[in-house]
This record gives structure tokens, C-alpha cells and sequence, in this order.
């Protein structure tokens, strides 16, 4: 999965725990998502023929990256400290990064819905792009 856990002295110490779900998720997570929303933001305003809110998809943008860094990147040290995954109840020492990750990820899923109000938005009353555009005929 990945090259870090080709050594068997850190994959033997971190098999287990939430540093192998922190690093496969910030990988997947920025590559896998971002690309869509790339291909998002460049073929909506080819398809509905109207410019996004230029304000809106810098807030998304950013919102939604600074999320999936901060939900993503406590994994990697608490994964490090040796906190094993799959298990029912945690230690207290882990409770208020746990609460912490919730409060996050709703903002997460916010920012998900600036990006819907964004294309809403465009559709309604978007600016028109006819003169940005070249035919993909």
C-alpha cells in the first residue's frame, strides 16, 4: 500500500494502529477527491455555459483542504504513539481529539454544501460564460 510499510521494522510497529489509516486516507483522500472536484470545476461551467462564483469555490477549495489536513494529520501521531484501531472504547487520553475529529468533519461536510449552493447558484443566476469558451464540438 505504501512504501513506508515496505520496511518490516515500521510496518511490524504500526500494522495495527491509525497510522496506516492516516496515511492511505491523506493520499486518497487529496488525489482521489481533489481530482473529481477539479474535473468538477472545470466541466460545470462547459455544461451549464455560466462562470462558478469565483468566492464560493475559493471557500470550498480551501475549507474543504484545511479539513482533510486537520481530521487527517492527528491520525498520523496518535497512529504513532501506538493507539490501535478497531477497538470499541479508547483510553481518555484520545477522548477530546476524538470529539475534535466530529466537530471537523461536520465542517467538512459544510463546505461539501458550499460547493451544491455554488452550482445551484450558477444555474440560476450565474454570470454567462460564452465568450470564455471554446466548443468542445
Amino acid at each position: 500500500m505504501n512504501i513506508l510499510f515496505g520496511n518490516s521494522a515500521i510496518d511490524i510497529q504500526v500494522f495495527d494502529t491509525y497510522f496506516v489509516i492516516a496515511t492511505s486516507h491523506v493520499f486518497f483522500a487529496l488525489s482521489f477527491f481533489f481530482a473529481i472536484y477539479a474535473l468538477l470545476y472545470f466541466l460545470t461551467p462547459s455544461l451549464l455555459r455560466k462562470k462558478l462564483n469565483f468566492v464560493l469555490s475559493q471557500v470550498h477549495f480551501w475549507v474543504t483542504f484545511f479539513c482533510i489536513i486537520v481530521l487527517l494529520f492527528p491520525l498520523i501521531f496518535i497512529g504513532l504513539n501506538g493507539v490501535p484501531r478497531r477497538y470499541y472504547s479508547y483510553d481518555t487520553h484520545t477522548s477530546y481529539i476524538e470529539s475534535s475529529f466530529s466537530i471537523i468533519f461536520f465542517i467538512l461536510v459544510f463546505s461539501q454544501l458550499v460547493f451544491l449552493v455554488n452550482v445551484f447558484y450558477t444555474m440560476m443566476k450565474g454570470a454567462s460564460s460564452q465568450d470564455d469558451l471554446e466548443t468542445i464540438d
